[in-house]
């Protein structure tokens, strides 16, 4: 049976009881709670709120079935199957044919190739420098760059247009908002637009925690990740504050904006010695668990960290960094394993060893304190300090593992699985893991 078929074999009869369950509603019905209708046809698409919860089940279905591979927003798989709804509401002679097509669409769309440009803030790149971290790239966008997007969006008839004409035919006067400015862009494949800003935005995040994982103090943001728009947003709130005691309100006008940061070729320079550019090579590297996958990963919780003023959830979003980064099918004995792993790969004195696996035991028991119980780190002013204390020294642990574990992808050929055995083994050639036992005891 062809994956066509067997398409038509899953989802043909779920598609079936469903146009059974919303045959008979009307559009004027009280409990209506989505419509679709196309002008031309005697039937509309009506679903009430007690067919949604039926309706969105099959959308997920469809945006998360396997030939699809993921590819596709759950808005865009939405839209497409009202339409096919519609037709098979209307003319249900052709159902098979109708299926097959919405099937075919879907997988023919699937890898479309996609470029999403975003602004950058509070940054400037001194010299114009470009830098290429994990699946993007930073510099200052040019009118050349802009022209080469808008070129590839054109029919090979069109590409006769000259460069002032596309300017203002095809840019528009607002390319001019594009040029010279700090943007970030990535490629991404996708099957519609939804879909390939969403990916894009999980790629900017990542390269931007990236830098925030070497320079912490970074301030760099995003602007709406919308590739040649004209529309320049300045974040303003107000804040209302009330001083109940002495009975007056103050209203105060914010703009949320930070003081620039400079990049520069040097700070680049740095980044690659330290390894950032292997990240990249993940299709090259023939093993099972790839170290640049599980960088990727840390790198969005030690993002959250960063980005949080919640102690316990930045304590929380550290410390799955370091199990991140430092734990491998393990179920047993968790703390002391990931304690005598930062220890190890952190430290080579026996003392500093020790420290280390004697911190993360304590950061563990803290964390086990806010999953467990719900407790809010910093609300016990007498704890207060040595709680601070260990969220510093998780967030310091967590950071220095990631850095450390980047700049060893290429030495450990980016293997995951050996580095971890690695790791492990240094226990028992050395006496740090009878001693590290003998102490937790």
């Amino acid at each position: 049976m062809s994956k066509k078929d067997q398409f038509i074999k899953e989802f043909k009869p779920l598609i079936d009881n469903f146009l059974q369950i919303i045959w008979d509603n009307k559009r004027h019905q009280k409990e209506n709670v989505k419509g679709f209708t196309v002008s031309g046809f005697q039937y509309d698409i009506i679903i009430t709120i007690d067919q949604f919860t039926s309706f969105n089940d099959l959308v997920t279905k469809l945006t998360y079935y396997q030939d699809f591979e993921g590819n596709f927003s759950e808005k865009y798989v939405e839209k497409e199957f009202l339409n096919l709804l519609h037709k098979l509401r209307n003319d249900y002679s052709q159902a098979d044919e109708s299926i097959e097509k919405f099937y075919t669409n879907f997988i023919e769309n699937s890898n479309n190739e996609w470029r999403v440009i975003a602004q950058l803030e509070n940054v400037i790149f001194v010299e114009r420098a470009v830098f290429k971290l994990i699946d993007c790239t930073l510099k200052h966008m040019k009118l050349d760059d802009l022209i080469d997007c808008t070129l590839k969006l054109m029919k090979p008839d069109e590409l006769s247009i000259s460069g002032s004409s596309l300017q203002q035919e095809v840019l528009g006067p607002h390319y001019s908002n594009w040029v010279l400015s700090h943007c970030i862009y990535t490629d991404v494949k996708a099957g519609d637009l939804s879909k390939a800003e969403e990916l894009a935005i999980d790629n900017f995040n990542l390269s931007i925690n990236l830098l925030k994982l070497y320079f912490p103090n970074l301030k760099i943001s995003i602007k709406n990740p919308v590739s040649l728009s004209d529309k320049q947003e300045t974040i303003i709130y107000e804040l209302i504050s009330t001083n109940i005691t002495k009975k007056c309100a103050n209203v105060s006008g914010k703009k949320d904006i930070n003081q620039q940061q400079k990049l520069n070729p040097k700070v680049y320079e740095y980044l690659v010695k330290n390894g950032i550019n292997s990240l990249s090579n993940n299709n090259q590297i023939n093993c099972e668990f790839k170290i640049s996958d599980v960088v990727k990963d840390c790198l969005y919780w030690y993002g959250l960290a960063l980005d949080t003023n919640l102690l316990s959830a930045k304590l929380l979003n550290y410390v799955t960094v370091l199990e991140s980064a430092l734990k491998f099918n393990d179920r047993n004995e968790l703390t002391q394993r990931i304690a005598d792993r930062c220890a190890l790969f952190l430290e080579t004195d026996y003392k500093k060893r020790k420290d280390i696996c004697t911190n993360v035991k304590e950061i563990y028991k803290m964390r086990s304190a806010v999953v467990h119980s719900g407790s809010i780190i910093g609300k016990k002013f007498n704890k207060k300090f040595e709680q601070l204390k260990l969220i510093e020294l998780a967030g310091i642990y967590a950071r220095s593992v990631l850095i450390k574990l980047i700049r060893e992808n290429d030495q450990r050929n980016g293997d995951f699985k050996t580095f971890i055995q690695d790791l492990d083994d240094i226990k028992y050639k050395e006496k740090f893991y009878v001693l590290t036992v003998r102490d937790s005891v």
